[in-house]
């Protein structure tokens, strides 16, 4: 009879030989369920045995060539060495698609620039069209199959052809071929800004870059039409302006919603149109020939240390850093930590101020008495800084306090060079001795080279030295040490 074997491999199916093949498989069975077990049970156990817990080994680990050494031995060894990546495959991605977008806007433009007058109207007007119906349309297919980077790159392109369809009005055009460069690009600007805003919002805020865009295009149109009318005073307006704006926008509050990157884009920007436009009325301020011009620039000034101060005051509070728990009852109140730019905008507040309150100054006094009138206007400031402290304005009065410090050691700079040369010039009379008996009385009671502080100067070391001596006494968180004031009044006292 014969003996049934298996129809895929020929074996036995009965008979000693098939039987101990079973037991051997069942045993091997066993085996590998038992290493299993006891591979698991040695992972928790160096899981428990190291403090860190370290990520599991990559591709590539293979078996260790030689026997295993220590208690805690690792049947694996190091890393196969090889190529390391450079770039990540998103951050690849994202750079290829800006270089495509970038030679796609480039192309663009030479196109509209170089073979322009190669179209008619009815050409041109329809080859610009069609491209920015497509570049703003093809977005939104793009997001539907979350292609988001792409979209972006694609929506910038439309940005440019929106601008390039601006230059080409005007070209084609000859009504507003006669309207100022200027007047018509802040105009185009204002327009191609709401729409792009407007875009972004149609898009439901899927896309980054609109709303960022937008808002940065919209700081171009007033200091653009201002300059086309050569007025520094306006521009430096449209300036405060748009950097009010973006401040409001910056320190808004936390829990309102905005689109991603407006918040910081608004913070960058309303910085740089500050510094332009505080840099503008400085300059203005300090051509004032007259106190109307100067009272103008004054009122410019103190608009942007009214912006600085209050952005400076409403910045949101920096995250507490919670300390480790400790025994004993726990704090009452935990320590308020302020923005890192409240104090910076604080002190850049006080010192505009007293640019433009001396600034006024300026127009009322002899060129002696200037820096005296700026310094009695960091005084002012210093008296109000200390008049604030205290509560939740005791930052900005820490910055505001810095300031007029600042303030307060230019003026020291002015005027102690020729407070020193005073002080010390008696001094060189010593070789005077040598040169013979005086001709005169008036000449033995005189000595020659007598030099004099003017009146300004020890005005200036007095006020000085009055403030440092204030502040000594008062030990408020600005102190300056009470050796300084010493120092400022005796040599006031040497000046008189």
């Amino acid at each position: 009879m014969p003996v049934p074997v298996c129809p895929r491999c020929a074996l036995p199916l009965t008979g000693e030989i098939a039987a101990e093949l079973r037991a051997v498989g069942t045993a091997l069975a066993a085996v590998d369920a038992e290493r299993g077990r006891l591979l698991g049970r040695r992972a928790q156990l160096l899981a428990a045995a190291r403090p860190v817990a370290y990520p599991p080994p990559p591709p590539g680990w293979g078996p260790r060539p030689g026997p295993a050494a220590g208690p805690f031995a690792v049947p694996f060894a190091r890393p196969v060495a090889g190529p390391v990546r450079e770039t990540s495959p998103p951050s690849a991605q994202n750079l290829l698609l800006s270089l495509g977008g970038a030679l796609l806007a480039v192309a663009v433009t030479a196109f509209t620039v170089v073979n322009w007058g190669q179209l008619g109207i009815g050409g041109r007007s329809a080859v610009l069209g069609a491209l920015t119906l497509t570049a703003l349309a093809v977005p939104a297919l793009l997001l539907r199959r979350a292609l988001s980077a792409t979209a972006e790159v694609i929506a910038c392109l439309g940005l440019v052809l929106l601008l390039l369809d601006a230059y080409a009005v005007r070209r084609v055009s000859a009504e507003l071929g006669e309207i100022h460069a200027l007047v018509y690009t802040a105009g185009c600007l204002a327009v191609v800004s709401a729409l792009w805003a407007g875009y972004g919002l149609l898009l439901r805020g899927r896309l980054v870059l609109p709303a960022p865009v937008a808002l940065v295009l919209a700081q171009l149109p007033l200091p653009l039409w201002a300059w086309a009318h050569s007025s520094v005073r306006g521009f430096a307006a449209a300036v405060l302006l748009a950097a009010a704006s973006d401040a409001a926008l910056a320190v808004s509050a936390p829990g309102r919603r905005l689109p991603r990157g407006l918040r910081t884009t608004g913070a960058v920007a309303g910085t740089v149109s500050g510094l332009l436009g505080l840099a503008a009325a400085l300059w203005l301020s300090l051509d004032a020939a007259s106190t109307g011009a100067a009272l103008q620039a004054c009122g410019l000034l103190l608009a942007g240390a009214a912006v600085a101060l209050t952005a400076a005051h409403r910045l949101p509070a920096a995250a507490p850093v919670h300390p480790a728990p400790v025994a004993g009852p726990p704090p009452l109140s935990a320590p308020v930590t302020r923005h890192p730019a409240a104090a910076p905008l604080a002190a850049l507040a006080a010192l505009v101020t007293i640019a433009g309150t001396g600034g006024v100054v300026r127009t009322w006094v002899a060129d002696d008495w200037v820096v005296p009138g700026y310094l009695g206007c960091a005084v002012a400031v210093l008296a109000l800084a200390a008049a604030l402290r205290g509560g939740s304005r005791g930052a900005t009065a820490d910055g505001v306090a810095t300031g007029a410090s600042a303030a307060h050691l230019l003026a020291a700079l002015w005027a102690v060079p020729a407070l020193a040369v005073t002080c010390f010039g008696p001094l060189s009379w010593v070789g005077s001795i040598w040169s013979g008996a005086p001709h005169s009385a008036h000449d033995a009671l005189t000595p020659h080279g007598l030099r004099v502080a003017p009146p300004s100067m020890v005005v200036v070391a007095g006020l000085l030295a009055l403030v440092l001596t204030a502040t000594a006494l008062r030990r408020p968180a600005w102190r300056v040490p009470g050796p300084a004031a010493v120092v400022c009044g005796a040599v006031t006292v040497a000046a008189l």
